[in-house]
């Protein structure tokens, strides 16, 4: 791993996160999103496996520019994709398939839906 930090993948393994942790990653990885697009940069392969989250909370995203270019990925609309990663723990869970992601639109209340998902309703 990059940076230093548990990923996200492997905090949600152990079982659901308090809700203020929750929601704190979850906006944390939506403001770097937003630095990143605004910088005209995107991920294209946002999984739980590449936001790290540090002793002291901070959250990291890694492989940017990397990642897709590594996997041959791109997007008609960057941003969009990037925004449909950071809901797919949400997707994962409700396909009850944990390790497995799927692309689909988020809801428009998918970012609330997530965090209740991730403490554990």
């Amino acid at each position: 791993m990059w940076a230093g930090g548990d990923s996200l993948d492997d905090l949600l393994a152990g079982g659901p996160l308090e809700r203020g942790q929750a929601g704190e990653i979850i906006a944390q990885s939506a403001k770097a999103l937003a630095a990143v697009h605004a910088a005209e940069v995107a991920h294209l392969c946002l999984t739980p496996r590449v936001r790290t989250v540090d002793a002291r909370g901070g959250v990291k995203i890694i492989g940017l520019g990397v990642d897709a270019a590594l996997a041959g990925v791109g997007a008609d609309d960057p941003a969009r994709a990037d925004t449909e990663g950071l809901g797919q723990p949400l997707y994962a869970a409700l396909a009850a398939a944990p390790n497995r992601f799927i692309r689909a639109p988020p809801p428009a209340d998918s970012i609330r839906c997530l965090a209740w998902l991730m403490t554990g309703g």
